[in-house]
């Protein structure tokens, strides 16, 4: 019996694969609020936005961040159930002959193009959370240094990280609090 209800659900979860397009829906909190989200990220800033971006999509973006990871869930999400409804079949080719949207040649690009797009997000993501954080230290040991020395003729070549705790960093708090995503 659970069998046969849940081989009934798979046709809509194929075709909601095979439609999906994301849709942003604005939050009925139009105010995003970001605090202190990690003691350790070293940069204390409150950011508070009464209108929310219209799609720039610029990567340190709050509002387009918090798309993306919008995005990111409903993949997850469609992926997951497809991975539980392949469970209830003994094979994929099994699950293919009943089911031949499955093994269509649009569906499966469509899938490979959801995973890629999944995959490559998450890697990007956490190669700039590394680099911020490369970024903070380097910043941080700059500081640290210039408050021991004195100032040399080269130091002026270098980067002036020195702001770092005013709005340039607002990037790096923002990317704190969406990359810690599940």
């Amino acid at each position: 019996m659970y069998l046969i209800e849940a081989r009934s659900k798979i046709p809509q979860l194929l075709d909601d694969i095979l439609n999906y397009k994301f849709m942003n829906k604005s939050s009925d909190d139009s105010s995003m609020t970001y605090s202190n989200q990690s003691s350790d990220s070293g940069i204390n800033l409150t950011c508070t936005s009464d209108q929310p971006c219209s799609g720039c999509y610029w990567f340190f973006c709050p509002f387009c961040l918090e798309s993306a990871n919008k995005a990111i869930d409903q993949i997850k999400s469609l992926t997951d159930k497809l991975d539980e409804v392949e469970e209830l079949f003994p094979s994929t080719k099994a699950f293919g002959n009943q089911f031949a949207v499955y093994k269509s040649n649009e569906f499966v690009g469509k899938l490979n193009a959801m995973f890629i797009w999944y995959n490559i997000m998450r890697h990007l993501r956490l190669k700039i959370l590394i680099l911020g954080k490369q970024l903070v230290a380097y910043a941080q040991e700059k500081a640290d240094r210039s408050d021991t020395d004195s100032s040399s003729p080269g130091d002026s070549q270098e980067w002036d990280f020195s702001n770092l705790s005013t709005k340039p960093a607002q990037p790096l708090h923002s990317l704190r609090r969406y990359f810690y995503h599940s």
